[in-house]
């Protein structure tokens, strides 16, 4: 098996199953191309129809009893197809899936704004509630899901006039347009730095153009030895004309408005409402208590950068430490230690993966199967298809591995959900899908994630970063593995937005300590594991100026919660949250005329709710000492953070699963 997985990984390896044909993700309905999206989208909403007209005459008891089954099906049937467009939009690389993707994504996401404010709906779930007999009958994770679905029929204007419904599904519109031309227009973003004197630099035939996309912009930065260019580069990555920062700002607007139209008094107060945090205010005090506990940190990095600062020639005396000058003098000083040799050679792709197999068995008892994928089931080949199994070989789920850059692909990692884990109810017949197993006398769907990163060559080797980087997403998949709840709403990753990050930050915490990474290493060549003290001097290296890094995490996230905040009449935009999200957290002053709001995507996916990265970070220390300084890398402290948070999902409150693991 450990021959089969470290082989998998090679680039020679990929190729489908000529004997078997299928749809993307083996869905039959996709085997004629990106039109079977429409007939997915067809079936879909008449199914839905069905389910809803169910629900909707749902009166005895025994039909009540069943209503959240209902629910959750329903909610299965639209997140089914919404999901899969949503990752179709992100990653496929043939524009005629994406073009039709993006079609069948708006017209069913209207739908399902239709759904959040059907009165029927509504009053079928109040008659489940006010009928205790058969409410407490309801199990736990029942009574949750309810309770989710109650109040998203609030949050979506429920008990709003039909005009006002309207206007409000009119608005849910207009947020998800503008978050679609929000991250266009970071795409477009990419203004060449003005024209500036580089000294070395020979120019023939004209201008050198160098596009600002964020890993060219920092490579300038850190090499540039001139103050003044530095400062240009930096201020043209950033910078963004008022019409892009109008689409920002006009997303933030309507957010607002959809809040107030459900009487709360700004959009972070309704996203909070339900969440570990509850309220903007709390957020807002977390991430000040956090940078007050980072602050003697900050200063001594800053004193170090300005240290180094003091030692080049080319920095104007008395000048301030700027933004612009931190990834250059963050390089001297790393070049001012002893030069190590690369860890890289040591972590090809396929045995971080066997590494990453060991450990969830050694944790979980699971493990990752290589397993052919068919012909028509992939959307690049250099995609693998990997099995997740119990130790006695029983099928969990499916994950499918993205990993390596290519021309147009997205930049950064990311974790996707195509199918959720649910109990399939024998009325519902075959699932049109398959990925259905019978476990302890029920039939169970079983989940379905992909993980796409951007590496480069990874079968030759990968940084610590980005091993880092695998393991973090690694997580929200194993979330989703072990996450198999009775429903749909509340399975693996379907949890609130600031418990999601719990478990993929534990699970990157293992790069971390050396004697594991050593044990994950080999190098690809030789087949010697890195030497112990290489790998610790790496480690130690990876937390220079991280204080720098962490700060600058808390301005993101103040950021996001400035703009979401209660608005007065005439407020400024996202300019003005910018300026106060720096003075209230940031390491370095503001820059007049800097626009990198427009390059923080998160606001899109994680608006009002950026911060959880910073308090699952809290939450995830508190855990490793308390579980893995403990026990150790074992099965029972693996055992003991499935039970009491993995497993659960999203059916179970947040602060109880902390609770029980941390006694």
């Amino acid at each position: 098996d450990d021959r089969d997985l470290l082989h998998f990984f090679e680039p020679a390896s990929a190729s489908a199953d000529s004997s078997r044909v299928s749809g993307l993700f083996g869905i039959p309905a996709l085997a004629s191309g990106p039109q079977g999206l429409e007939g997915m989208l067809s079936t879909a909403v008449h199914r839905a129809q069905g389910l809803v007209e169910a629900i909707c005459a749902s009166r005895t008891d025994e039909e009540l009893y069943g209503l959240v089954r209902l629910f959750d099906r329903l909610s299965d049937t639209v997140c089914r197809v919404l999901d899969l467009c949503e990752f179709i939009r992100g990653v496929h690389p043939d524009e005629r899936y994406i073009s039709m993707a993006e079609d069948v994504y708006g017209q069913l996401y209207s739908y399902m704004n239709v759904l959040n404010t059907h009165v029927g709906l509504f009053d079928a779930l109040c008659r489940l509630k006010a009928t205790p007999t058969v409410w407490n009958a309801l199990a736990e994770e029942e009574q949750a899901v309810a309770l989710i679905f109650l109040r998203d029929f609030h949050k979506s204007g429920i008990q709003l006039s039909q005009r006002k419904r309207a206007s409000f599904i009119q608005l849910s519109d207009e947020v998800q347009s503008l978050s679609r031309h929000f991250l266009t227009a970071q795409e477009q973003i990419n203004t060449p730095p003005p024209s500036h004197p580089l000294p070395g630099v020979e120019r023939r035939g004209g201008q050198v153009y160098i596009q600002a996309t964020p890993r060219n912009v920092q490579y300038l930065l850190q090499l540039c030895p001139f103050p003044s260019a530095r400062k240009a580069i930096y201020q043209a990555a950033y910078a963004a004309s008022d019409e892009e920062v109008g689409i920002l700002d006009a997303l933030v607007d309507r957010r607002h408005r959809l809040a107030q139209a459900v009487d709360f008094s700004s959009y972070g107060e309704m996203f909070l409402s339900d969440k570990m945090a509850k309220s903007p205010e709390q957020v807002e005090v977390f991430i000040q208590a956090l940078s007050q506990r980072n602050a003697s940190v900050v200063r001594g990095d800053l004193s170090l950068l300005n240290q180094v600062r003091q030692q080049d020639p080319q920095a104007a005396k008395g000048a301030e430490l700027a933004a612009w000058d931190r990834s250059y003098y963050h390089r001297l000083l790393r070049a001012s230690s002893p030069s190590l040799s690369s860890l890289t050679p040591y972590f090809p792709l396929g045995r971080v993966i066997l590494g990453l197999s060991r450990l969830m068995h050694v944790l979980y008892g699971v493990r990752l199967r290589p397993s052919q994928h068919a012909h028509g089931e992939v959307w690049t080949e250099e995609v693998r298809r990997m099995e997740v199994v119990n130790e006695d070989g029983t099928f969990l789920g499916l994950i499918y591995l993205d990993l390596e850059d290519r021309p147009g692909k997205a930049r950064g990692a990311a974790h996707y959900t195509i199918r959720c884990a649910r109990r399939h109810w024998p009325q519902e017949g075959p699932d049109d899908q398959g990925g259905t197993v019978y476990r302890g006398g029920s039939q169970w769907i079983t989940p379905m994630v992909v993980l796409t990163c951007g590496f480069s060559q990874a079968h030759r080797g990968m940084d610590i970063g980005e091993v880092e980087t695998l393991f973090h997403e690694a997580g929200h998949a194993l979330h989703a593995m072990l996450g198999q709840t009775t429903y749909h709403n509340v399975a693996g990753t379907r949890c609130a937005v600031d418990f999601v990050e719990l478990p993929s930050i534990l699970h990157e915490r293992f790069i971390s300590e050396p004697t594991f990474l050593r044990l994950l290493s080999q190098h690809h060549h030789t087949g010697a594991p890195a030497p112990l003290p290489l790998v610790q001097t790496h480690l130690s290296h990876r937390q220079t100026l991280s204080s720098l890094e962490d700060q600058q995490q808390m301005v993101y996230a103040m950021l996001d919660q400035r703009l979401h905040a209660s608005r007065q009449q005439g407020q400024e935009g996202s300019d003005a949250a910018v300026r106060e999200a720096e003075a209230m957290v940031g390491a370095f002053s503001h820059i007049p005329g800097v626009r990198w709001q427009m390059d923080f995507g998160h606001l899109v996916g994680y608006g009002a709710g950026y911060y959880s990265y910073l308090l699952d970070r809290v939450l995830a220390n508190r855990v490793w000492q308390r579980l893995f300084c403990t026990s150790g890398i074992s099965r029972e402290s693996g055992e003991n953070l499935a039970s009491c948070v993995l497993r659960h999902g999203g059916g179970r409150d947040p602060w109880m699963c902390v609770e029980d693991l941390l006694q």
